[in-house]
C-alpha cells in the first residue's frame, strides 16, 4: 500500500522517535510510506536517522489548533499528487487530522483518512496552566467537532478513550480501532547483560532499584515521586532511584529546594536508544498520575516500556518502598502485533471513502 502518514510533530517532540518514526519504519518494511511532518521553524533543517520512509516537511504553527488557521495553512499545500497516489492517509493528532481533511476538501479528493488521536487534548489544555487556555479550549472544541463531523476512521489508544469520545460524539464502533502506544523492541527488551553492566557501573548491585522515565511536566508529579522516595530511603537505604528525564535541571532543582538526600538518587538525561539499558538495571518503574479524564484515557509510553523490559510497575505513591508491589491488569502488546493489526485496519478502511464537508 501507499501510506501517507501526517504527523503534527517532528524530531524535537520527545515521543516522535518512539511513536512516529518507529511506526513509519515498521510499516515501510511492507509498504511505501511517506511521512509528512509538520515542523517548527527550527526543525525544518533537521532529519531523522535510519529512516526507511520518504520524508516531506512543512511548517506548522501551534495556532493550527484554531480551525480557520488550520484551513489557511492547508491552502498552501500544493502537492496534489501526494494525495492522488496514496491509498490511505493516517494522521496523528488533532492538527494533522484537520489538516488532512482540509487538504482533501481543497482538491476535492476523497481518500480514507484515519484520525489517530493520542490524548484528550481539551483536558490537556485545561490543565496546562497556559494563560490563554480558555481561548484555546474553545478553539480545540471547534476543531474536535469539525473532525468528528467529517467522520474519518479513528484510532484510539484505549477503550476508555473510545468511550470518552463516543459519549461526546456519535460514531460507529466499526469505524474505530484501539492501539496502545508503541515500544521499539530494538531498544526495549529484557537483558541480563545490560542489567549486570549498568548495575555494576553505578555500583548498585545490592540495591532494589526504582526507575522513573519521562518529562517534568506538573502532571507527572515528579516532586511527589522524589519526596516520597526520599522518605522511604530513610527507612530502607537499600532502595535506589534512577531518574531518567530530558529535564534534569527541574529534577535537580526539586532535590535542592526540598533539601532531599540525593545519595541514592541518580538523575540522568539519556538518548532514547539508551533508556532500555538502564531500565534493565531496575526492578520497578514508577508512574504516578492524578485520577482525571486526561490520565484515565491514556496509554502511557513509559508503562509499556517498563513492561517490555520485564520490570514491575508502581502507580501509587504509598507503594514506593513496598518492593513486592506491582500494578495488575496491565496488557503489553508487542510492536509486531500492533503493526500487523494496523495493516489489517488499513485494508479494511481503504475500501471506504471519507466524506468531507466544508468548514
Amino acid at each position: 500500500m501507499n501510506i501517507l502518514y501526517i504527523s503534527e510533530s517532528f524530531v524535537d517532540f520527545p515521543l516522535f522517535k518512539s511513536q512516529v518514526h518507529t511506526l513509519c519504519n515498521f510499516h515501510a518494511e511492507e509498504n511505501n510510506v511517506t511521512l509528512l511532518a509538520l515542523c517548527d521553524k527550527e526543525e525544518m533543517s533537521k532529519d531523522v536517522e535510519n529512516r526507511k520512509y520518504s520524508l516531506i516537511k512543512k511548517r506548522k504553527s501551534f495556532r493550527m489548533l484554531i480551525p480557520i488557521i488550520n484551513k489557511i495553512f492547508s491552502y498552501f499545500f500544493t502537492d496534489r499528487s501526494l494525495l492522488l497516489e496514496c491509498d490511505i492517509i493516517h494522521c496523528r493528532g488533532y492538527i494533522g487530522s484537520a489538516y488532512a481533511i482540509n487538504i482533501c476538501k481543497k482538491y476535492n479528493i476523497k481518500k480514507p483518512i484515519i484520525s489517530d488521536l493520542r490524548g484528550a487534548l481539551v483536558e490537556e489544555i485545561k490543565h496546562s496552566g497556559n494563560k490563554h487556555a480558555k481561548f484555546y479550549v474553545e478553539q480545540v472544541v471547534k476543531l474536535e467537532q469539525f473532525i468528528f463531523k467529517n467522520k474519518p476512521f479513528f484510532f484510539f489508544m484505549s477503550e476508555n478513550m473510545r468511550k470518552y469520545y463516543r459519549d461526546k460524539y456519535q460514531f460507529s464502533i466499526e469505524d474505530t480501532e484501539i492501539f496502545p502506544t508503541l515500544v521499539d523492541e530494538k531498544y526495549f527488551y529484557r537483558s541480563q547483560i545490560y542489567r549486570d553492566e549498568i548495575r555494576g557501573e553505578l555500583e548498585i548491585i545490592d540495591k532494589f532499584v526504582y526507575a522513573y522515565v519521562g518529562g517534568a511536566a506538573y502532571w507527572q508529579n515528579i516532586d511527589k515521586i522524589l519526596i516520597s522516595f526520599n522518605n522511604e530511603v530513610k527507612k530502607n537505604p537499600k532502595l535506589f532511584l534512577l531518574f531518567i528525564t530530558n529535564d534534569p535541571d527541574i529534577a535537580n532543582d526539586i532535590i535542592i529546594t526540598h533539601k532531599l538526600d540525593h545519595t541514592n538518587i541518580k538523575v540522568l538525561s539519556l538518548p532514547y536508544e539508551e533508556v532500555g539499558k538502564y531500565l534493565n538495571a531496575s526492578d520497578a518503574g514508577i508512574i504516578i498520575r492524578d485520577d482525571n479524564i486526561l490520565n484515565n484515557v491514556a496509554s502511557p509510553t513509559k508503562i509499556n516500556e517498563y513492561l517490555a523490559v520485564g520490570i514491575k510497575v508502581v502507580d501509587k505513591l504509598n507503594r514506593i518502598g513496598h518492593i513486592d508491589y506491582s500494578k495488575g491488569d496491565l496488557l503489553y502488546i508487542p510492536v509486531g502485533e500492533i503493526i500487523a493489526n494496523q495493516q489489517k485496519a488499513y485494508q479494511k478502511f481503504s475500501s471506504k471513502y471519507v466524506s468531507v464537508d466544508f468548514l
